[in-house]
């Protein structure tokens, strides 16, 4: 699943958090581990559904405990490959990323509304907070 970014909240204090931006630090699409489905529920409706897996925290991910898995472009083939059938060949894919692979800034809070739609999502804010976080 590639996407130019992605977002995740830092909780702040009591019902407070701070959206960041995470990105490639070499400006490539971030592409997530993720798999999909097409099924048909019990009243017959046919569903295509996805999702992103996830893994522990890498140390450009000091927000959370986790990060979503972050493929390498060499890594595509073989994760796409539907001749891999057996967990074990696609286990050592599923690992954080290395140091230096994410950047990240706080962004504003409008990202948290789904409404919301936008390149200025994505424009840096100043927080009160110094996370030591690495910068866009």
């Amino acid at each position: 699943m590639p996407v130019d970014a992605f977002y995740e909240w830092k909780t702040l204090g009591p019902k407070q958090k701070q959206p960041y931006a995470f990105r490639r630090a070499d400006g490539e699409a971030v592409v997530f581990a993720g798999l999909r489905e097409w099924w048909r529920g019990d009243d017959g409706t046919e569903l295509n559904t996805a999702t992103i897996i996830t893994t522990v925290a890498g140390p450009d991910m000091p927000i959370h405990n986790r990060q979503p898995v972050v493929l390498e472009r060499k890594t595509w083939d073989h994760w796409l490959d539907p001749e891999v059938s057996v967990p074990e060949e696609l286990e050592p894919l599923l690992v954080p990323t290395v140091e230096g692979t994410l950047v990240n800034h706080a962004v504003g809070k409008g990202v948290g509304n789904v409404r919301n739609d936008g390149p200025e999502l994505m424009e840096a804010v100043a927080v009160q907070e110094d996370l030591g976080l690495n910068s866009l």
